[in-house]
């Protein structure tokens, strides 16, 4: 039986430690089915900000305010 993990490239693999430990960077999706002056896109703007070493990527539903996410949201991939 194999017990071999599978290796990924995963692009830059370790951020600035944490509390003297390194961790690998991490690619983080978030769906967001209304980006709207709403309560929500302040705890995604504040979830982006405590988690500055990773990438971001951000799923927008068909009724949200495209420019409003690439205005609030910069160097996050905005779809």
């Amino acid at each position: 039986m194999n017990t071999t993990r599978p290796e990924f490239d995963r692009g830059p693999s370790v951020t600035a430690p944490i509390n003297g430990f390194a961790r690998e960077s991490r690619r983080i999706l978030h769906v967001c089915t209304r980006f709207d002056h709403g309560g929500s896109e302040q705890r995604l703007r504040d979830m982006v900000a405590a988690l500055a070493d990773d990438e971001h990527i951000v799923i927008l539903g068909g009724d949200s305010d495209l420019d409003l996410a690439h205005r609030q949201l910069p160097g996050v991939r905005v779809l």
